[in-house]
């Protein structure tokens, strides 16, 4: 009875999503070309809309100027393992900057958990990135609420961190299925809240047309 009413309340949430969608995003009908050198219209068009939805607890949500290319970073699984962004590249990617001992940190994972659960059909990965000196702490913090299916990737000596220029945690990036930082936000954030979920759902649609030439 649980697991029903689980699944009728992620359908109507959908059903939601879609409803306050489609008045927002521009049709693909509408698409068209800017000058030479600059972004599609639809881009900046897009932008302009999107802005919108950076409401109540995404407001500080930043969109990028550009869509700008991550840089290369150095980082690892929790096993030592080299990894790459590049490893999810195909899925829009919300990169979530955080340490075990970061206590707004710690308190919005759950909430990205929900995110991750709520949009992963529409092609969302949500990528756990800990600066812990001992990335053990990071293991264990998410084996300990349950969220250890989250990607985490590590990273002690806080490169990664410097190379995304993150002045503090928890800070959340917005990657586009090319590898193109969209936007960020500083700060916790109640992922599982609609406005958090609806400006996602958005920027998915609309990392499905072209959102202009990367920086």
């Amino acid at each position: 009875m649980r697991r029903t009413s689980r699944k009728c309340a992620t359908a109507i949430r959908r059903a939601a999503l879609c409803a306050l969608l489609a008045p927002v995003l521009p049709a693909p009908a509408l698409v068209g070309t800017g000058r030479a050198g600059e972004p599609p219209a639809h881009a900046l068009a897009d932008k302009a809309m999107l802005a919108r939805l950076a409401v109540g607890r995404i407001a500080k949500f930043r969109f990028a100027d550009v869509p700008r290319s991550l840089p290369e970073l150095r980082v690892s699984s929790i096993d030592g393992t080299a990894r790459r962004l590049d490893d999810w590249r195909g899925r829009m990617m919300l990169l979530n900057v955080w340490a075990s001992w970061c206590a707004p940190c710690r308190e919005e994972m759950p909430a990205l958990q929900g995110l991750q659960e709520a949009l992963a059909a529409d092609g969302l990965v949500v990528v756990t990135l800990s600066f812990d000196k001992t990335p053990a702490d990071a293991a264990r913090f998410l084996a300990d609420l349950g969220l250890a299916s989250l990607p985490l990737l590590v990273d002690p000596g806080r490169e990664a961190l410097e190379a995304l220029s993150v002045e503090g945690a928890p800070t959340s990036i917005l990657v586009d299925p090319s590898g193109r930082e969209l936007g960020r936000i500083a700060g916790a954030v109640d992922w599982a809240s609609p406005e958090a979920m609806l400006l996602v759902k958005a920027m998915i649609v609309k990392s499905a047309t072209s959102v202009g030439p990367a920086d």
